[in-house]
């Protein structure tokens, strides 16, 4: 009975083969001479097998291909990279032209305050009093003291009743005028037996 098997391993302390049997897989060690090579197929057909294998995970130059989970997973993982530098981007850009917004702000306001400064430093206000009562109203005062510039407001001063006492004060558009009213106005008759008495504002 010829017995038959697989040379799977030279034992070099012994000078036998370590075989493989067909029968029941049994290892057996062998001298050479007691073994007769019937076909060296097998062993070619699974190293063939195994550098097809190998192959196909290989590219071009003997790189290791991705599989497709891999590229998507990578594509995925760049546009997220992607977004979020974009989004930095972008709260950078808000964060500077809200900054430049504050400064722009703060720029107009105190503008305005510097303007609001300059023209109440260019109004002029005048006190007058001696008014007839019968005739103090506002659009009376403006009347008259409009011979000296353009009236901006008038402030008619009140007792503790309400009622008018016939005095003013009137505020011009520049302090020029108010000048030219104390010098014009002040002692003029506005009805008969009525002088007005007009000089600069005190506080």
């Amino acid at each position: 009975m010829i017995n038959s098997g697989l040379v799977v391993e030279y034992i070099e302390a012994r000078g036998r083969w370590k075989l493989e049997m067909d029968e029941n897989s049994e290892v057996i060690a062998v001298k050479r001479e007691n073994l007769t090579v019937v076909s060296a197929k097998r062993i070619v057909e699974e190293e063939e097998e195994e550098k097809k294998k190998e192959a196909a995970t290989k590219g071009v130059g003997g790189e290791v291909k991705k599989t497709d989970d891999e590229l998507y997973n990578e594509w995925k993982q760049q546009q997220t990279k992607m977004a979020t530098a974009r989004a930095e981007e972008l709260r950078t850009q808000e964060d500077f032209e809200r900054r430049n917004a504050d400064r722009q702000g703060q720029s107009d306001t105190m503008a305005k305050k510097r303007k609001r400064e300059h023209d109440s430093n260019q109004l002029g206000q005048v006190y007058a009093s001696g008014f007839p009562l019968e005739e103090f109203s506002e659009r009376f005062i403006k009347t008259v003291f409009s011979k000296a510039g353009k009236v901006l407001f008038v402030k008619m001063y009140r007792d503790e009743n309400g009622h008018p006492k016939g005095d003013a004060l009137i505020t011009y558009s520049h302090k020029d005028m108010a000048e030219q009213a104390c010098l014009v106005l002040n002692g003029k008759e506005v009805r008969t037996g009525y002088c007005i008495q007009v000089s600069a504002a005190e506080y």
